[in-house]
């Protein structure tokens, strides 16, 4: 089905076929992340050239509505998600803040030894057992991380049953005994994903991953859980504020 463009207006056939699809992305037609079609598709829907859609789809892009990838087509362009990293940071709490409903979802929940970066992380001795759990999470329209945590196995015997109950790693922790727990560190780098994690993220190989490194611990210091969390960078931004009081 074809959609008609005005001749003789005056309003060049390019900038007529920018509008109707900004008008589109704006009503949600084309979600967030979603690829548009293809030019060849595009071009038999207004019955121009491809050319005249390639200039339409720079036009977009120009307005940030849009990211062109080579080889790739038009993607629509993701929401930026802001992400504090304070004293006591949850993924869950971050997101509400801003009105954006919160996704997760639990693709690996092992005990398994723990190797020796993760017990120099957690301070704890050789042949300890830890929690692993893998978790994907972002929002109702895109993944924003691919979270591993590690937890003390001894200390947390029940993590795993109590985070498949309550689906959130605060909550089972409270199921385990601990109440709160605060941030000790953050590390941050950056670095080109993986295929797997670039299928999980939804995102190409060719864009790069934020990676944190986190260690959180109890109110006494003792560290309770090492994450390391690699995110789509287009998608979020850092936002480090000095907290008062």
């Amino acid at each position: 089905m074809t959609t008609p463009l005005e001749h003789g207006t005056g309003v060049a056939l390019w900038r007529q076929i920018q509008q109707i699809l900004a008008s589109e992305i704006q009503e949600q037609r084309f979600l967030p992340g979603s690829k548009l079609p293809t030019e060849h598709t595009l071009a038999a829907r207004f019955a121009v050239n491809r050319h005249t859609v390639r200039r339409a789809l720079s036009e977009l892009e120009s307005q940030g509505l849009v990211v062109i990838e080579q080889g790739r087509g038009a993607f629509v362009t993701s929401r930026m998600v802001r992400y504090h990293l304070q004293e006591r940071v949850r993924f869950t709490q971050n997101l509400l803040k801003q009105s954006i409903a919160p996704q997760g979802r639990l693709l690996e929940a092992s005990v398994i030894p723990a190797e020796q970066d993760v017990r120099e992380a957690l301070r704890l001795p050789p042949k300890t057992m830890v929690n692993r759990l893998v978790i994907l999470r972002g929002t109702d329209e895109l993944p924003l991380n691919l979270c591993t945590s590690y937890f003390p196995h001894d200390r947390f015997p029940n993590l795993i049953p109590a985070y498949k109950a309550a689906f959130s790693v605060t909550k089972a922790l409270q199921a385990c005994g601990l109440d709160d727990f605060i941030r000790l560190s953050t590390r941050l780098t950056a670095r080109m994903p993986t295929a797997h994690e670039a299928r999980l993220l939804q995102q190409p190989r060719s864009k790069p991953v934020m990676v944190s490194e986190v260690i959180n611990t109890d109110l006494h210091d003792v560290p309770v859980e090492l994450g390391i969390a690699r995110w789509a960078a287009e998608r979020v931004e850092f936002f480090v504020q000095q907290e008062t009081g």
